[in-house]
């Protein structure tokens, strides 16, 4: 019995994993996505963008003290910086991962926790 559960979670996990896909079909990009009226759309975007912001919070901890350096701010600013953006970033990417499944209020809007996107700390452009 508890295999068959962990199964359909595992199985649910993908799907909601394979999701992005009609989102990107249409031309968005993962933040685009989860920014959408469109409840499938917004569910695979914000769960996307939520679980690229906690695995990839850490990196605020090498951006911000570059950042800082190069703009002359003091590295010991930066590092500070550094830990504030991690952390941040990290609460907002939990908080999309449990707020993703959630249906439209009855005003049909949704409730979003970031509209951070990790891809500018990763270097990557959207599309």
């Amino acid at each position: 019995m508890k295999k068959k559960i962990l199964l359909w979670i595992v199985l649910g996990g993908l799907c909601v994993l394979a999701l992005p896909a009609e989102g990107y079909c249409r031309g968005m990009s993962i933040c685009q996505a989860a920014s959408s009226d469109d409840y499938v759309t917004k569910l695979s975007g914000q769960f996307i963008r939520g679980l690229s912001n906690v695995a990839f919070c850490w990196v605020e901890l090498f951006h911000q003290p570059f950042i800082a350096a190069k703009q002359n701010n003091g590295v010991i600013k930066g590092v500070g910086r550094g830990v504030r953006e991690t952390a941040s970033r990290a609460v907002c990417g939990v908080g999309e991962l449990f707020t993703a499944p959630l249906p439209p209020a009855k005003d049909g809007t949704y409730l979003h926790t970031a509209e951070s996107c990790p891809y500018g700390v990763l270097g990557l452009e959207e599309r």
